[in-house]
């Protein structure tokens, strides 16, 4: 099996599946492709460009990453050192130094459902991409003061 063949194939799974259960966003996604490929350069046949230029399609491809990310979490070795803020289940903020060299596992799949971060955490809900530039941060669904940390890439952490 080549390179990113199984992972293409699990989100594509995924995003069956997340359609079928979801018959409002694959009667949206059906019209859109239905339209694109009548208007198509290659009437019937969507090329890459075609497929490029559909925004529910890639909001579609957003959302099942988000929701069913193909790697579920990351590991890394901080090339810094930083002191790390967190809330604990208690709602207490806490810091955590970690130094450089230190080996740190991500939770991708805890991250993109957290409702802290995310309005209609564990929905799927494709519509949140449609306005990815706007203002108002239920339009692209991310929580409050999280949305300027994730944009300007400060999420939670200083260095020290």
């Amino acid at each position: 099996m080549g390179a990113g063949s199984e992972t293409s194939a699990s989100t594509m799974a995924w995003a069956t599946h997340l359609l079928l259960s979801n018959p409002d966003c694959l009667s949206r996604l059906r019209s859109e492709l239905t339209q694109a490929a009548s208007s198509s350069s290659q009437p019937g046949c969507l090329t890459h460009m075609d497929l490029k230029s559909l925004p529910y399609l890639n909001a579609v491809i957003k959302e099942t990453l988000r929701l069913r990310p193909a790697a579920t979490r990351v590991m890394r070795e901080m090339d810094i050192t930083v002191t790390a803020h967190a809330f604990g289940p208690d709602g207490v903020e806490r810091q955590y130094h970690i130094p450089e060299g230190t080996g740190v596992e991500i939770s991708i799949y805890s991250l993109q459902r957290n409702p802290q971060i995310w309005l209609r955490a564990s929905e799927f809900w494709p519509e949140r991409w449609l306005e990815a530039d706007a203002e108002d941060e239920e339009d692209w669904g991310v929580v409050g003061v999280i949305k300027s940390h994730v944009r300007n890439k400060g999420v939670g952490t200083s260095q020290g």
